[in-house]
């Protein structure tokens, strides 16, 4: 699943606003500089909430399993370069597999997905791999 976002100013001033950073930096031509876990704010599509699934969580991890409840269950975010005020970003996301699991209250599903982010020049900036756990 592929989307892409122009990032502004204010989103940047908002992020930054959110998790109690500073005033975002300037780079050199003046655009603004992402603190570095910015791309975290689009890591899902902005959809209707009757298009989400029975426990409110995003589409990009709906799997056609038996389960009714997920939780997050843990991720690794890799940053590998700045995003700037004026950049588009693509951001793609892909399960790479449910494991099935036995738990003290049931079946356990380990939902992996993983997400890229690149630019507008097609370079990657960002990847997260995150586990989702779902269960009955």
């Amino acid at each position: 699943m592929k989307r892409s976002y122009l990032v502004t100013e204010r989103d940047i001033r908002r992020f930054s606003q959110a998790i109690g950073a500073p005033e975002p930096r300037k780079a050199a031509d003046g655009r603004l500089i992402a603190e570095p876990l910015f791309c975290q704010v689009f890591m899902f599509e902005d959809v209707p909430v009757s298009e989400l699934a029975s426990d409110g969580s995003p589409k990009e991890i709906n799997v056609d399993i038996p389960a009714k409840r997920t939780v997050g269950g843990g991720s690794d975010f890799e940053i590998f370069g700045p995003v700037f005020s004026g950049d588009t970003l693509t951001v793609h996301s892909k399960l790479k597999g449910v494991t099935e699991k036995s738990g003290k209250s049931g079946t356990l599903f380990l939902v992996q997905v993983e997400t890229e982010f690149t630019n507008q020049q097609g370079q990657q900036i960002a990847r997260e791999t995150a586990t989702y756990v779902k269960r009955d």
